[in-house]
């Protein structure tokens, strides 16, 4: 079984000794009765982990799930079957060997992202700092995102399909369980005659993550060992040498593959969010379109909105004309109103120009967490970092 996996994963996605994409989400679930924090996780809702490992056409090969959502993600994977079986070498994984055209001895190992820790037989992504400066690292991140993609997909998939995945459970614990493999099951199914297209830029509503639904796991600070960072120089060798493939270097090199590749773009759930949030009472900018008016928008103009907003995502643009404001003086009580310091300036944006400011700020909180750019004991003006003894 493994070799066939491998051979799909060298052939679909060009990455060599694959066994597998590895990754976890958290399915939200109602609190259940008298369960305390158990459930309780780092979104504030509850949930249960699903950790699977796919296969190149998508397909589930392996999951594992019920862990209470309270666990950090690395507890959650080396308690989990896949990590005792890993340490125990009871996966019966093929022996390591050497690629064509290449005599370094590799093993077989499974790509994941960052809430994993980097082992012999789990490869993850280098981190920003050490790909900024370095062609051959940017390489090796860039063929590992193209092969762990696979895992991305079918949660969303999931999800499309089944609706139940769209709202939390509301269920008993064994039936969310239940509900899950079967979803899974069925999922395997249906995927048989589906042909793969190894596009890493499409962007198809059929893989859409739900908000609030299967949130990713946290990322995974582990300290790996020496030979783990062997084995990941030895893939990034391989990846420049040998098994480099011409078109990946013209991609990366192309003034077309930039941070705004790998921005999630926006849904209209997302954009509907930020207007139910928006508070009524707020003047409008120079437009004099208020936040109400937004409110009652029909779908078909928020679909609009989301095309707009994806486009200036795509190209890194932001409009000059949503960056003008209306200045609005206001007296300060007991001031001589002939002083320029006696006033209180107040600028009024338009509202368009705020939903798509609150749109690139949740990416850019993401991309930073996601890179540890903010320093951990930074607390001022950072969310759940409370400044008061």
């Amino acid at each position: 079984m493994w070799k066939l996996i491998t051979n799909e994963f060298e052939q679909i996605w060009q990455f060599p000794h694959c066994i597998g994409a590895l990754d976890g989400k958290h399915i939200v679930i109602k609190k259940p009765p008298k369960s305390g924090t158990s459930f309780y996780n780092y979104k504030q809702t509850f949930s249960v982990v699903l950790m699977a490992i796919v296969d190149a056409r998508y397909k589930f090969i392996s999951i594992d799930i019920g862990s209470m959502g309270r666990f950090t993600d690395s507890n959650i994977f080396s308690s989990g079957v896949l990590a005792k079986k890993l340490n125990k070498q009871t996966l019966r994984l093929p022996l390591p060997a050497a690629l064509i055209d290449y005599d370094q001895i590799l093993p077989y190992a499974f790509v994941a992202d960052e809430a994993f820790p980097l082992s012999e037989n789990i490869m993850r992504s280098y981190p920003n700092r050490s790909v900024t400066n370095n062609f051959q690292n940017k390489v090796f991140n860039y063929r590992l995102s193209r092969a762990r993609q696979t895992v991305e997909c079918p949660f969303g998939i999931l999800a499309s399909r089944f609706r139940v995945f769209r709202r939390p459970f509301e269920t008993k614990i064994e039936s969310v369980d239940n509900v899950v493999k079967t979803s899974c099951v069925l999922h395997n199914y249906l995927r048989k005659e589906t042909i793969i297209l190894n596009n890493m830029q499409g962007n198809s509503s059929e893989n859409e993550m739900p908000e609030n639904q299967l949130l990713p796991l946290t990322n995974n600070n582990t300290r790996s060992g020496s030979d783990a960072f062997c084995v990941r120089q030895k893939f990034t060798d391989y990846f420049n040498t040998a098994g480099s493939v011409p078109w990946v270097e013209d991609v990366l090199r192309s003034s077309n593959f930039s941070v705004q590749n790998s921005i999630n773009f926006v849904t209209p759930g997302e954009i509907k969010t930020i207007i139910k949030r928006l508070p009524n009472k707020k003047s409008p900018g120079h437009d004099n379109i208020t936040n109400f008016m937004y409110k009652k928008l029909p779908n078909k103009a928020i679909t609009f909105m989301t095309s707009l907003f994806n486009s200036l995502l795509r190209l890194g643009h932001f409009p000059e004309n949503w960056k003008k404001a209306i200045i609005i003086l206001i007296k300060k009580p007991g001031k001589d109103k002939t002083d320029p310091d006696s006033y209180r300036p107040i600028s009024l944006l338009t509202s368009l120009s705020k939903i798509f400011e609150k749109v690139i700020l949740s990416r850019l909180q993401n991309y930073l967490n996601c890179t540890n750019t903010i320093p951990k004991f930074q607390f001022g003006f950072k969310a759940h970092h409370s400044t008061t003894q």
